[in-house]
């Protein structure tokens, strides 16, 4: 009994120290705190009133994002956005698990539906290739932010639907190409 004492009082301080740090990185090679973004998007207390920044390395990064909604005030910081790729491979056909198809909302290669949310120098790519529609970021989160930041895909590279009126996408500074488009939907305001 002492022992499973001792270690939920361990991991509990690891995780706390983490929180406090409020810096941490992701290195696809093993030299940060995390080798996926996405363990460092499960690493993340939820929910947070304090800032969080999650350092990514350069790497391509082949996986699947969400960062739920009980996620915010984290900002992703990519090394550069030549050489930081998060890519996955999902379209709107493709069958799933449960043999349905993504459709077009749940082809994306990350999901954002945390608030206050913003990515810096980072490339995000759905590299499924021309199939049809085929998402590289769905934004369902308010108050989220992307600053120097490319979009790769072939249809509907950039999806947001916001449900609520004061939502708010802000991109600056992007590239994106390969046949692709942004697409917003419902009430949406991005600038």
């Amino acid at each position: 009994m002492i022992r499973i004492v001792l270690c939920a009082l361990l991991l509990l301080s690891t995780n706390l120290a983490m929180t406090q740090n409020k810096k941490w990185v992701v290195a696809v090679d093993g030299s940060g705190d995390f080798v996926t973004v996405q363990a460092a998007i499960d690493a993340l207390p939820a929910p947070t009133d304090q800032a969080i920044t999650v350092y990514i390395k350069k790497g391509i990064y082949k996986e699947r994002l969400i960062i739920p909604k009980t996620v915010s005030n984290v900002r992703f910081i990519g090394e550069d956005e030549q050489s930081t790729l998060i890519s996955f491979d999902n379209y709107n056909a493709k069958i799933d698990a449960d043999g349905k198809t993504f459709g077009t909302s749940g082809s994306a290669s990350v999901f954002v539906e945390g608030d206050h949310i913003s990515f810096e120098h980072i490339t995000f790519e759905n590299s499924s290739g021309p199939v049809g529609q085929a998402v590289a970021v769905n934004v369902t989160g308010n108050k989220v932010a992307f600053k120097n930041c490319r979009f790769l895909g072939f249809q509907d590279t950039l999806y947001t639907i916001h449900q609520r009126h004061d939502q708010l996408t802000v991109l600056q500074r992007l590239l994106h190409r390969r046949h692709s488009r942004f697409y917003f939907w419902r009430r949406d305001r991005a600038i």
